[in-house]
Protein backbone atom coordinates (compact mmCIF):
# COMPACT_ATOMS: atom_id res chain seq x y z
CA UNK A 1 0.00 0.00 0.00
CA UNK A 2 0.81 3.32 -0.51
CA UNK A 3 0.53 6.58 1.91
CA UNK A 4 1.94 9.90 2.00
CA UNK A 5 2.29 12.85 4.40
CA UNK A 6 1.76 16.16 4.00
CA UNK A 7 3.42 18.02 6.49
CA UNK A 8 2.84 15.45 9.33
CA UNK A 9 -0.72 14.26 8.84
CA UNK A 10 -0.56 11.28 6.46
CA UNK A 11 -2.88 10.27 3.85
CA UNK A 12 -3.73 6.63 2.08
CA UNK A 13 -3.16 7.02 -1.68
CA UNK A 14 -4.17 3.66 -3.81
CA UNK A 15 -2.69 -0.49 -3.81
CA UNK A 16 -0.29 -1.51 -6.08
CA UNK A 17 -0.17 -4.71 -7.22
CA UNK A 18 0.59 -7.95 -9.81
CA UNK A 19 3.15 -5.43 -11.01
CA UNK A 20 6.88 -7.13 -11.35
CA UNK A 21 9.82 -5.92 -9.03
CA UNK A 22 11.08 -3.57 -11.82
CA UNK A 23 7.54 -1.73 -12.44
CA UNK A 24 6.88 -1.81 -8.81
CA UNK A 25 10.05 0.29 -8.10
CA UNK A 26 9.97 2.46 -11.34
CA UNK A 27 6.16 3.43 -10.45
CA UNK A 28 7.24 3.95 -6.77
CA UNK A 29 10.05 6.23 -7.44
CA UNK A 30 8.94 8.05 -10.43
CA UNK A 31 5.04 8.60 -9.16
CA UNK A 32 5.44 8.77 -5.15
CA UNK A 33 9.22 9.69 -4.69
CA UNK A 34 10.16 12.11 -7.35
CA UNK A 35 6.55 13.50 -8.77
CA UNK A 36 5.71 14.49 -5.38
CA UNK A 37 9.25 15.95 -3.76
CA UNK A 38 9.39 13.19 -0.86
CA UNK A 39 11.70 13.71 1.36
CA UNK A 40 12.35 9.67 2.80
CA UNK A 41 10.83 6.77 2.01
CA UNK A 42 9.43 4.35 4.88
CA UNK A 43 9.18 0.87 4.23
CA UNK A 44 7.15 -1.41 6.20
CA UNK A 45 9.14 -4.28 7.88
CA UNK A 46 7.46 -7.44 8.71
CA UNK A 47 8.17 -8.64 11.76
CA UNK A 48 6.62 -11.17 13.68
CA UNK A 49 4.99 -10.93 16.41
CA UNK A 50 7.69 -11.33 19.22
CA UNK A 51 9.41 -8.95 17.37
CA UNK A 52 11.98 -11.34 15.53
CA UNK A 53 12.58 -11.41 11.57
CA UNK A 54 10.90 -13.98 9.61
CA UNK A 55 11.05 -15.24 5.61
CA UNK A 56 8.90 -12.33 4.76
CA UNK A 57 11.20 -9.89 6.64
CA UNK A 58 13.98 -11.29 4.63
CA UNK A 59 12.01 -10.77 1.64
CA UNK A 60 11.28 -7.01 2.15
CA UNK A 61 14.65 -6.55 3.04
CA UNK A 62 15.42 -7.72 -0.51
CA UNK A 63 13.16 -5.45 -2.20
CA UNK A 64 14.54 -2.50 -0.23
CA UNK A 65 18.18 -3.41 -1.44
CA UNK A 66 16.40 -3.47 -4.91
CA UNK A 67 14.37 0.08 -4.19
CA UNK A 68 17.26 1.61 -2.72
CA UNK A 69 19.03 1.29 -6.07
CA UNK A 70 16.32 2.84 -7.78
CA UNK A 71 16.16 5.37 -5.24
CA UNK A 72 20.05 6.23 -5.71
CA UNK A 73 19.23 6.37 -9.36
CA UNK A 74 16.89 9.35 -9.61
CA UNK A 75 17.62 10.87 -6.25
CA UNK A 76 20.97 10.65 -5.09
CA UNK A 77 22.64 7.96 -2.39
CA UNK A 78 21.40 10.95 0.37
CA UNK A 79 18.56 9.99 -0.22
CA UNK A 80 16.86 8.01 2.77
CA UNK A 81 14.93 4.88 2.27
CA UNK A 82 14.13 3.57 5.81
CA UNK A 83 12.40 -0.06 7.35
CA UNK A 84 9.78 0.34 9.99
CA UNK A 85 8.34 -2.31 12.40
CA UNK A 86 4.62 -2.48 11.06
CA UNK A 87 3.73 -5.36 13.32
CA UNK A 88 -0.44 -4.72 14.67
CA UNK A 89 -0.77 -1.83 11.41
CA UNK A 90 -3.29 -4.44 9.47
CA UNK A 91 -5.34 -4.34 12.98
CA UNK A 92 -5.45 -0.74 13.46
CA UNK A 93 -5.83 0.03 9.65
CA UNK A 94 -8.94 -2.90 10.20
CA UNK A 95 -10.58 -0.90 12.90
CA UNK A 96 -9.88 2.53 10.94
CA UNK A 97 -12.15 1.08 8.34
CA UNK A 98 -14.70 -1.01 10.56
CA UNK A 99 -13.58 -4.44 9.84
CA UNK A 100 -14.85 -7.46 12.12
CA UNK A 101 -12.82 -10.57 12.40
CA UNK A 102 -9.76 -11.51 10.10
CA UNK A 103 -8.40 -8.47 8.25
CA UNK A 104 -6.22 -10.98 5.70
CA UNK A 105 -8.91 -10.71 2.74
CA UNK A 106 -9.28 -7.21 2.61
CA UNK A 107 -7.96 -4.41 0.52
CA UNK A 108 -6.38 -2.72 2.69
CA UNK A 109 -3.22 -1.89 2.51
CA UNK A 110 -3.22 1.46 1.92
CA UNK A 111 -4.60 2.35 5.36
CA UNK A 112 -1.72 0.25 6.76
CA UNK A 113 0.78 2.47 5.27
CA UNK A 114 -0.57 5.28 6.71
CA UNK A 115 -0.68 4.13 9.99
CA UNK A 116 2.89 3.02 9.33
CA UNK A 117 4.01 6.64 8.62
CA UNK A 118 1.46 8.03 11.16
CA UNK A 119 3.67 5.79 14.07
CA UNK A 120 7.09 6.19 12.24
CA UNK A 121 6.32 10.16 12.97
CA UNK A 122 4.70 9.92 16.00
CA UNK A 123 7.86 7.70 17.44
CA UNK A 124 10.76 7.77 15.45
CA UNK A 125 12.73 10.57 14.64
CA UNK A 126 13.08 13.02 11.35
CA UNK A 127 16.74 12.78 11.21
CA UNK A 128 18.48 11.61 7.76
CA UNK A 129 21.47 9.39 9.40
CA UNK A 130 22.31 6.17 10.72
CA UNK A 131 19.54 3.93 12.88
CA UNK A 132 16.74 6.02 13.95
CA UNK A 133 14.97 5.11 17.23
CA UNK A 134 11.90 5.86 19.06
CA UNK A 135 10.62 4.72 22.14
CA UNK A 136 7.52 2.32 21.74
CA UNK A 137 5.09 1.75 24.07
CA UNK A 138 4.72 -1.41 26.75
CA UNK A 139 7.52 -4.25 25.82
CA UNK A 140 8.19 -3.17 22.58
CA UNK A 141 10.68 -1.24 21.21
CA UNK A 142 10.34 0.42 17.50
CA UNK A 143 13.50 1.35 15.59
CA UNK A 144 13.52 2.54 12.24
CA UNK A 145 16.72 1.42 10.05
CA UNK A 146 18.18 3.13 7.01
CA UNK A 147 18.84 0.76 4.29
CA UNK A 148 22.22 0.24 2.97
CA UNK A 149 23.45 -1.67 1.02
CA UNK A 150 24.78 -5.20 1.73
CA UNK A 151 28.36 -6.56 1.04
CA UNK A 152 28.65 -8.13 -2.06
CA UNK A 153 25.63 -5.29 -3.66
CA UNK A 154 28.78 -2.59 -3.90
CA UNK A 155 29.17 -3.11 -7.70
CA UNK A 156 25.06 -2.16 -7.76
CA UNK A 157 25.47 0.89 -5.35
CA UNK A 158 28.34 2.70 -7.59
CA UNK A 159 26.69 1.79 -10.38
CA UNK A 160 23.47 3.86 -9.43
CA UNK A 161 25.59 6.42 -7.87
CA UNK A 162 27.11 6.83 -11.35
CA UNK A 163 23.77 6.90 -12.61
CA UNK A 164 22.69 9.96 -10.52
CA UNK A 165 26.27 11.54 -10.79
CA UNK A 166 25.34 11.55 -14.69
CA UNK A 167 22.04 13.24 -14.64
CA UNK A 168 23.65 16.07 -12.21
CA UNK A 169 26.40 16.89 -14.49
CA UNK A 170 23.67 16.94 -17.04
CA UNK A 171 21.56 18.83 -15.30
CA UNK A 172 24.23 21.76 -13.98
CA UNK A 173 25.37 21.54 -17.58
CA UNK A 174 22.03 22.61 -18.72
CA UNK A 175 21.89 25.57 -16.27
CA UNK A 176 25.17 26.79 -17.77
CA UNK A 177 23.73 27.07 -21.07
Amino acid sequence: GIAVTIGYESQPVTVLSNHNTTHLIHTLVDTYLVNSNAHRCVLGLPLERNGTEGRQSALTREFASRLLVGVVERLGPEFPVVLWDERFTSMEAASRLGIVGNPNGERMDDVSASVILEDYYKRGTNTDTGVYSGGGGGETTLTAERVWFREGEYAEYERAVGVWNKREEERLRGLEE
